[in-house]
């Protein structure tokens, strides 16, 4: 928020109020000046990306400074009209009691909230605001402002000053106030869409996550995958994924890309959980488990040596117990310490999820205190927020489980051929065996489509997009997704008010130099009572003022047509294309070259985007060279998942890009770009997923079946010479 014009006529008459009228000119000025810096400062920390803890403790210094307060505080107000400390500077007690207001202030709190504007409550005396009856108990001034961040009042500024001034101070005073008030709505309302966008962030990262576990080609790969996404989830620095009850519980490991069961890691995770299982000590289903180090071990066992020989001569019994659960916790923590060891952490926790299969993640932090950290966050039932990484935790157990379960069904257990018995012992087996060889040859040979499937996203294949001219607010927005337009319509309205405020000092500038002009004309005119030194002097002038009143018509002229590109106007005719304005754009800060929203020509169709694997890009190619109009397309919207599309590969990238080279497991893919010829869409909608079948003409069974691993045998030859 730009602090505006007003604020220069309302910081001098707050200095003029503190002013000693003996004070000398320069003294009155420089005060001016200092309250008019604050209050540019105070404008600036509203944009800065601070903390609210962080912007008050910067705010409430510089308020008191400018307006000469002894203190000042910020208090949230509910619905319900209750108040609470929010932040505070040097208040005085009689006013709060911890983070509440005593009753008499939190009347007038409540009654400024009520009202919605700044009141000025003198000391010791009584007011009245809407037909309620205030108190103020102290010998200085209540300046008390409420601050408005959506469509109501979310609280209330105040300060508390020495009660100087007449009528007209009094009045500075408040438009300071209502300003300042307006500062801290600005910053609220930013910190509150930061919130938002980190939450969103949040939302489509949980999103991209479980997607791609959901489309992981092997069960190794979503492993890995879980790990990574649980580990970003909850700041661990390592992790594994156990299934307990299993001969072979490891999983997966961080940085690995298959466990080998019999390494050093894997038979240390068995004996722990052995031990465990042993102790009668694993937590139920949905529990986080801080596991036993060396470095949190202390009482329980210490003291049961102790009691143990204190105890040893009277009952032989008790200390044979003692020395049995000692054993137990020493053999536990040492397999602890072991895994421990192997995964170069400190802090060991051990989550067991509610899926049937029993899955659980061993998670490792190197510092002990992030560990109780984490376990701490499970237990706070009150904030769901912090509870949201085990409760992905669950979700990417369940689909771990499903994705295993269809591997195993997809590989497993299917005999293709049997050898008959006695093959050889009669000429009617020989028979059978060559016609079933036969017949497995046509099978192999036997032609089917060989199609290649991909994920996109649908795009317009004409857009026009419009962005901000200038940094500003957007005032109105006009259109809504799906209007049509025609070069000229008004789309959005944008309001500057550095602009608007160049445009008044300009017109205001016109103004003097246009009397000045005319007085030195009228003078002019009376050259008969003027030496010719006067004369020639007087004619200089018009001509420079004359000559100035040009330029700054000139340059008003300029600001105007800066102020008309602010109506942002169709240019071409279309359709909106972008959605949810409304909500997005509507009293919104936007920077210079900010992207607004964008039109769409209908007529020239949609698209699909989607990458393919580089390896099967070569006979794509191939095929496209075959067919010069484009390689005919199946398409399927996730949202009509029962209408197939047709469509026309058009276009596929020259050279493969690679995503996710930091990850074990990248590729190189290539871009390509896929017509719907169907012009009947349910949706028109960028970034609507959509599924694409190519076919890429007909293969004998036998080479779909064997092609890949061709490739990948002649590529590892390849690279051997």
């Amino acid at each position: 928020m730009a602090f505006d014009s007003g604020a220069a006529y309302d910081s001098a008459s707050v200095g003029d109020s503190f002013a000693s009228p003996l004070a000398g000119q320069s003294t009155v000025e420089q005060v001016k000046s200092d309250i008019r810096m604050l209050a540019a400062e105070m404008a600036q920390l509203a944009s800065a990306r601070l903390e609210p803890g962080e912007f008050w403790e910067a705010f409430l210094p510089r308020l008191c400074t400018a307006v000469a307060a002894s203190g000042a505080a910020a208090w949230s107000t509910d619905l319900d009209g209750s108040c609470s400390l929010v932040a505070q500077l040097e208040l005085p007690s009689v006013l709060y009691n911890g983070v509440s207001p005593s009753e008499a202030h939190a009347a007038i709190l409540r009654a400024v909230a009520a009202e919605g504007r700044p009141v000025l409550v003198p000391p010791r005396c009584s007011t009245d605001t809407s037909g309620t009856r205030l108190q103020n108990p102290l010998s200085q001034t209540l300046l008390v402002a409420p601050y408005r961040v959506d469509d109501r009042i979310d609280g209330v500024l105040e300060v508390v000053m020495p009660h100087t001034g007449g009528p007209t101070a009094q009045k500075g005073y408040l438009r300071f106030m209502a300003q300042m008030s307006e500062i801290v709505a600005d910053f609220l309302r930013r910190h509150r869409l930061r919130q938002w966008e980190c939450r969103v962030e949040e939302f489509a990262h949980t999103e991209n996550l479980l997607l791609e576990l959901a489309q992981a080609a092997d069960f190794d790969r979503a492993c890995r995958r879980a790990i990574d996404g649980f580990c970003l989830l909850t700041a661990a620095d390592n992790a594994a994924v156990l299934r307990l009850g299993s001969r072979r519980p490891l999983l997966a490991v961080r940085g690995t890309p298959t466990p080998d069961p019999r390494s050093e890691l894997a038979l240390q995770l068995r004996n722990l959980l052995r031990r465990w299982k042993r102790m009668n000590r694993f937590p139920e289903p949905g529990k986080v488990v801080l596991l036993p180090t060396r470095e949190r071990r202390v009482g329980p066992v210490e003291q049961g040596r102790t009691s143990a020989n204190a105890v040893g001569a009277e009952s032989a019994v008790a200390s044979q117990a003692s020395t049995l659960r000692q054993l137990d916790e020493s053999l536990l923590t040492e397999a602890v310490e072991a895994v421990a060891t192997s995964l170069h952490c400190r802090g060991l926790l051990f989550y067991r999820t509610k899926t049937e299969d029993d899955i659980a993640f061993l998670l490792g932090y190197k510092l002990l205190d992030d560990a109780q950290e984490m376990v701490a966050q499970h237990a706070d039932e009150r904030s769901p927020a912090e509870n949201r990484p085990w409760s992905i935790a669950e979700s990417i157990a369940r689909l771990l489980v499903a994705q295993q379960q269809y591997h195993q069904r997809s590989v497993g257990g299917i005999r293709l051929w049997r050898r008959p018995e006695g093959l050889g012992a009669t000429s009617s087996s020989r028979v059978r065996a060559l016609v079933g060889v036969a017949l497995l040859a046509a099978i192999a040979a036997f032609p089917i489509p060989d199609q290649l499937t991909a994920i996109g996203t649908m795009r317009a294949a004409a857009k026009v997009p419009y962005y901000a001219p200038r940094a500003a607010t957007v005032q109105q927005v006009v259109v809504r997704s799906g209007d049509e337009v025609q070069p000229g319509t008004l789309l959005l309205q944008l309001q500057s008010r550095e602009l608007d405020r160049q445009i008044a000092a300009v017109q205001g500038q016109i103004e003097v130099q246009t009397r000045r002009l005319q007085t030195a004309r009228a003078w002019h005119r009376r050259a008969s009572e003027l030496s010719d030194a006067e004369v020639d002097q007087l004619e200089g002038e018009i001509y420079q003022l004359e000559g100035d009143v040009a330029a700054l018509q000139q340059q008003l002229q300029l600001l105007l047509e800066q102020r008309d590109e602010l109506e942002i106007r169709a240019i071409a005719p279309g359709q909106v294309l972008t959605w949810r304005m409304v909500e997005r754009l509507t009293n919104r800060p936007v920077g210079s070259g900010e992207l607004l929203l964008e039109t769409f020509a209908p007529d020239q169709g949609w698209h699909v985007e989607f990458t393919i694997a580089d390896r099967q890009a070569g006979r794509i190619r191939q095929a496209l060279a075959q067919h010069g109009e484009g390689l005919a397309c199946q398409i399927v919207l996730n949202s009509q998942p029962d209408r197939i599309r047709e469509g026309r590969l058009v276009n596929v990238a020259a050279e493969a890009i690679h995503l996710q080279s930091d990850a074990p497991d990248f590729q190189a893919v290539v871009p390509a770009v896929a017509q719907i010829t169907d012009d009947a869409l349910p949706v028109q909608e960028e970034g609507a997923v959509a599924r694409v079948v190519v076919e890429c003409g007909h293969q004998p069974l036998v080479w779909l079946v064997c092609r890949d691993a061709f490739w990948a045998v002649s590529s590892w030859i390849r690279m051997l010479w």
